[in-house]
């Protein structure tokens, strides 16, 4: 018995990325690639417009999460399903352990490309898209000298306070000095998974890797990055428990 065409849109704002997807689709057969978009506005449009099976969509367009294709599908209640394509690790880990939609780390391998077609085949798929886990993804305004400056939670390191301001650590050295003390960035950061270990620093539990309860420390990695923080013996029971 034939198989039914698959028809799907790719949303990529990286033309090899695209190329690359769209020749590894088209090698598998039965499947109709009816778009290939590279904003939000366009992927928004083309998905609305041909209602495909699949999207493969890659988050982070042009810089920053693509929330409104997420928003638009969901809205309009139709039975897409989404195949998020990321070449953020840490996003993969911590975004989509909170829903079924399934995700593929780029360079995207044709073998695990396979796996996801055969399992939207057997019906394995959730359809289910939820948006608990992309909060992980939204930009957040903080207050520096300049103004404003916007930072995703899941880029955070950690933060250490500074007097009346705070370094935000996007890695080991490369940090944003914010006008805000420790105390309003706690609160900002309260539902996004990050813990105060100290008076000084506030870190995000994602980039745990181990604590030292010999000697009251605790180990973040972070891409290869790592950095050993001092924590305060009232805050051991954050790793204890």
């Amino acid at each position: 018995m034939q198989m039914k065409t698959i028809t799907a849109v790719i949303v990529e704002d990286e033309h090899l990325e695209s190329e690359l997807l769209n020749t590894f689709l088209t090698e598998l057969g039965g499947i109709d690639v009816v778009s290939i978009a590279d904003d939000e506005s366009s992927a928004i449009m083309q998905i609305l417009m041909h209602k495909p099976d699949l999207v493969f969509f890659d988050i982070h367009l042009n810089g920053k999460p693509a929330f409104d294709v997420i928003k638009a599908i969901k809205n309009a209640n139709i039975e897409t399903q989404i195949v998020f394509t990321t070449a953020f690790e840490e996003y993969a880990v911590k975004v989509f352990e909170f829903s079924n939609l399934p995700f593929l780390l780029k360079p995207i391998d044709k073998a695990l490309l396979k796996d996801v077609i055969e399992k939207f085949r057997n019906n394995k798929l959730s359809n289910k898209i939820s948006t608990d886990g992309l909060k992980y993804l939204e930009r957040i305004k903080f207050k520096d000298n300049k103004g404003i400056i916007y930072i995703t939670p899941i880029d955070i390191f950690y933060c250490e306070s500074d007097g009346r301001y705070t370094k935000i650590y996007i890695d080991k050295k490369n940090f944003h000095l914010v006008s805000m003390n420790m105390k309003e960035i706690e609160e900002i950061l309260n539902n996004y998974n990050f813990q105060r270990i100290h008076r000084s620093y506030l870190i995000n539990m994602q980039y745990v890797q181990r604590f030292d309860s010999q000697k009251d420390t605790v180990i973040l990695e972070k891409n290869g990055d790592k950095i050993i923080l001092k924590v305060a013996r009232a805050n051991r029971g954050i790793f204890m428990n």
